[in-house]
């Protein structure tokens, strides 16, 4: 059976109040703050992509790297991971904090100003090592991403 996709699959998909509750918690044993608030916004962006992948009927659960400083990741169809970087609105530079091995890549989730909304940007394949401009990354679209995952 082919699923068919909307025309243009970069949705913005709502915060709920439960996203930030489970970002401060895990949040919560960060030594620094900037830690603290790398973790909060990685949670939101992890809770974006598993709300996205929820539309297109794809179970994805959200685990947590303790040796990494609590950074949240996505296990998706229980077997491949990816990681996130958040990226608030008004961001030009990004910089991967985490790559996981064995990992489908690094999905760049634009958080709005309020945190109340994101969208999925793409996802980048290999780790950057340096702050790189947004538009200088090779992002795979959302639409590639959700085929590679097929």
């Amino acid at each position: 059976m082919m699923t068919v996709y909307p025309s243009s699959l970069t949705l913005m998909i709502p915060i709920e109040p439960e996203d930030h509750q489970m970002a401060e918690r895990f949040s919560e044993g960060c030594k620094t703050f900037s830690n603290t608030e790398q973790v909060y916004l990685t949670t939101l962006a992890v809770s974006v992509v598993k709300s996205y992948l929820k539309i297109f009927d794809i179970d994805s659960q959200i685990r947590f790297l303790k040796a990494f400083n609590h950074v949240p990741y996505l296990l998706i169809n229980d077997q491949q991971k990816l990681t996130y970087q958040s990226v608030l609105e008004d961001e030009s530079t990004v910089q991967i904090a985490v790559f996981l091995p064995n990992s489908l890549g690094c999905a760049f989730v634009e958080i709005n100003e309020d945190m109340t909304q994101g969208k999925i940007l793409g996802v980048v394949d290999s780790a950057v090592s340096q702050w790189v401009a947004i538009d200088e990354l090779n992002l795979r679209s959302p639409e590639q991403f959700l085929s590679a995952l097929q």
